[in-house]
């Protein structure tokens, strides 16, 4: 099972385009009625666009930036199916930082504050999904600004119990690159 969570992530990962996810998710079974988890939602757009796509899914969204998280409770308040959170994700839960990023991009995790930064919290998967009652995520999407590894290290029992079918998330596969690798995500998946 975990060799076909790898497989699915290689497939997916490059796409970038929508209909060729949207036909990649449909020849892997996954696209409807999904649990989906949209770590790092900004303003709503990419769970908008899974409740596009997806049908009859439930869509679990978590931004910790309060300014992005209304832009996006605005965003995607017509759909009853998108759940939101104020929060973030980590390997475990605690509190954290987040950057003031100079752009309408979203800041980074950061555990050490600077005059700037706004305290967040942080949760793991693995103990929101236990709290939740969910026992399986269809799809999780992860765009944590560098805070990859962290969360996925957070979701080690689902990802170790083959309970996360399908990973789209953000990385880099240029290695001279400062940011998080491909090859260090797969290593830890």
């Amino acid at each position: 099972m975990l060799q076909q969570l790898r497989n699915n992530i290689l497939k997916v990962y490059n796409f970038l385009r929508t209909d060729e996810f949207d036909q990649h998710m449909r020849k892997c079974d996954l696209y409807r009625n999904l649990t989906i988890f949209d770590i790092g939602a900004h303003k709503g757009q990419t769970s908008l666009y899974f409740n596009k796509i997806f049908d009859k899914s439930h869509i679990y969204a978590f931004e910790p930036s309060p300014v992005l998280f209304e832009s996006f409770q605005k965003n995607t308040s017509r759909h009853s199916n998108i759940k939101s959170y104020n929060f973030g994700f980590g390997e475990i839960p605690t509190s954290a930082y987040l950057s003031n990023p100079s752009s309408d991009l979203c800041g980074q995790v950061r555990f050490e504050n600077e005059d700037s930064f706004q305290k967040i919290k942080l949760d793991s998967i693995n103990n929101f999904c236990s709290k939740q009652n969910i026992s399986q995520i269809d799809l999780l999407k992860i765009d944590t600004e560098g805070h990859e590894i962290s969360v996925l290290k957070g979701a080690s029992e689902l990802l170790n119990s083959c309970a996360i079918k399908a990973i789209y998330l953000e990385c880099d596969f240029n290695i001279k690159i400062r940011s998080i690798p491909f090859s260090t995500i797969f290593l830890i998946i």
